[in-house]
């Protein structure tokens, strides 16, 4: 499986799965020992077999959720499900077999009482608001766009939340509770991955082929846009006033938060799937190949340390209490200071 970590107090979360199966994981945080294994089987509507997907998608590449007493994981055979902190099924339902050239990506969102799922697929488009402890429907809205791979986001926009979903051709922003569409804003393109972010009422959307945009979350208006570097997979991230993007190809950039101004670029000489990540002044990321890079989050981006897994890496590591979690292909790292 290519889904990241999640971890919640003293549980590790994330899922695995092939064509004979798919499992939901927990793992204990101070001993990595497997604490449950949650099989997605049984389920009314579940293909009998499984739809085709590609090497370095598979069939859980989207990152399990949890507000702390459910937990709540999808995978590429639409199945989604959700348990209790200890393994127990609580429900599980089939969203309706998803038909999509790589598989099945988009990680889910727990917003309050809510599990928010973008099933933008080829056959079925649309984003789904299900009540965490049931699994009901509370709201869901038809979406006409083409096939996506992002992950929906919740944004503050004056005090406000707002669920703001990357797509082809458009970024749109709902209303969380209700589903009401906010405003759209066209401009994305080419097959969209990467999700959004945001930071004082500004949410920042980039993808290959298209372009990096700010986009003021109050009215939709575009504040600045820019072209230098595109991401194709990792999603940014902003912080302390800069966007960070990350290239396929091994380039991280740095741009001005508020003016798009291009601020630094480093060739980091490996290709990154993983999303940076932004914790204590730091930026954290890690290359396909294993190589973990830790870089000042200023406009020098400055090189701190490096250090190799030594295995394949696709997912966006986990951080909690001084602590960094690393799925890679084969194994569960924790890294802890000494």
């Amino acid at each position: 499986g290519f889904s990241s970590p999640v971890v919640h107090n003293d549980k590790i979360f994330y899922t695995g799965g092939d064509e004979a199966g798919r499992e939901l994981y927990c793992h204990d945080l101070a001993s990595g020992k497997l604490l449950w294994t949650l099989a997605a089987d049984g389920i009314a509507g579940s293909p009998a077999t499984p739809p085709q997907v590609a090497g370095n998608t598979g069939y859980a590449a989207a990152t399990p959720a949890t507000d702390g007493k459910y937990v709540c994981a999808i995978f590429a055979t639409g199945d989604i499900i959700c348990s209790d902190m200890d393994g127990k099924r609580v429900w599980a339902k089939n969203l309706g077999v998803p038909e999509n050239q790589y598989g099945f990506v988009s990680s889910l969102l727990v917003w309050g009482s809510s599990v928010f799922v973008q099933y933008d697929n080829e056959n079925i488009h649309k984003i789904i608001s299900l009540d965490i402890a049931t699994g009901n429907v509370r709201w869901q809205k038809e979406r006409d766009t083409k096939i996506c791979w992002s992950s929906p986001i919740i944004a503050t926009v004056g005090g406000k939340a707002q669920l703001v979903l990357m797509g082809n051709p458009d970024v749109r922003a709902y209303d969380p509770s209700m589903g009401e569409q906010l405003w759209s804003v066209g401009g994305m393109g080419g097959e969209v991955c990467p999700s959004p972010c945001s930071a004082d009422g500004v949410i920042y959307a980039a993808n290959e082929y298209a372009k990096l945009m700010a986009i003021n979350g109050a009215d939709g208006s575009v504040l600045w846009e820019a072209a230098d570097y595109l991401p194709e997979v990792a999603s940014p991230v902003v912080a302390g006033g800069r966007v960070y993007i990350a290239t396929t190809y091994g380039v991280l950039a740095a741009f001005d938060a508020k003016t798009g101004e291009l601020k630094a670029e480093k060739e980091l000489n490996m290709e990154l799937y993983s999303s940076p990540m932004v914790v204590e002044g730091k930026i954290y990321i890690i290359g396909t190949n294993g190589q973990v890079c830790v870089l000042a989050a200023n406009d020098e981006l400055t090189m701190i340390n490096t250090f190799s897994t030594g295995e394949m890496t696709y997912a966006t590591p986990a951080f909690m209490d001084n602590t960094i979690i690393v799925r890679t292909l084969n194994s569960l790292y924790c890294i802890t200071e000494s």
